[in-house]
């Protein structure tokens, strides 16, 4: 099975196609929907369903892009999609300890409910903007609150062949930082982008996963639904738990 994340290698500087780092690979997931808008830790999630690729019995369905059809239409989903992460790399100059080797950001889908708390700047209520990105408050060597408000470039794996990449840029408004103080699902220093640019950046760079997801985000259209809704997924065969805690 292939876990739809993608690759950053920090440190690939050089414009010649080099070995992607296996240390900067994330165990994929699933998530983010069309159209999210910002959220903060304070907003209910009660209506977030996930479905993982951890079988709960011997015929457990796969998920891939049937599954993901199949959840769609369940009667009570309003959206699903797979999360997904992609690392970017943070420039030198702009890292808060020049000492430091700047370390990747894990780009990864703005959802409802499940983003941390921000702690500078803001996210907007209508969503993410394409050149948007929200970046974690605290790395190794100090903040990143500084970047907050200005245009970072940030470097990306451009993929040139099999467990090859070079290195590419991007640039991006930096709205706000979020709490990661203590890492939940989307790793220690997650990063956020709205869900149609980033996949469309994993597009660009060739990082688009193939095969089965590892999880899928479900939203209901009823909170008091949720548990009807988590019942049906079941009895379609999948894994299926509240994303709550996730």
């Amino acid at each position: 099975m292939q876990d739809e994340i993608a690759t950053l290698g920090p440190g690939l500087r050089s414009a010649a196609p080099q070995p992607l780092r296996s240390a900067a690979v994330l165990t994929g997931g699933l998530l983010a929907v069309t159209g999210v808008v910002g959220c903060s830790a304070g907003d209910s999630s009660t209506d977030l369903l996930e479905v993982s690729s951890e079988p709960e019995g011997a015929e457990a369905a796969p998920l891939d892009s049937e599954a993901l059809e199949v959840i769609r239409g369940t009667e009570g989903v309003e959206q699903a999609a797979p999360w997904f992460q992609s690392f970017l790399e943070v420039p030198q100059d702009r890292w808060p300890d020049a000492g430091t080797n700047p370390g990747g950001i894990a780009a990864t889908p703005l959802i409802p409910a499940r983003t941390p708390e921000v702690v500078a700047g803001g996210i907007p209520n209508d969503g993410l903007e394409p050149d948007q990105v929200v970046v974690p408050h605290e790395v190794e060597g100090g903040t990143l609150e500084d970047l907050v408000g200005e245009t970072v470039t940030f470097t990306y794996t451009e993929v040139t062949g099999p467990q090859q990449g070079e290195p590419a840029e991007i640039e991006l408004d930096v709205v706000a930082s979020i709490d990661n103080e203590d890492p939940g699902a989307d790793g220690p220093q997650p990063a956020y982008m709205g869900s149609e640019s980033l996949w469309s950046l994993m597009q660009d760079a060739g990082q688009v996963p193939e095969g089965e997801y590892s999880r899928i985000i479900v939203s209901v259209e009823e909170s008091d639904e949720a548990e009807a809704v988590e019942e049906r997924l079941t009895e379609e065969g999948f894994s299926v738990h509240s994303a709550r805690d996730a």
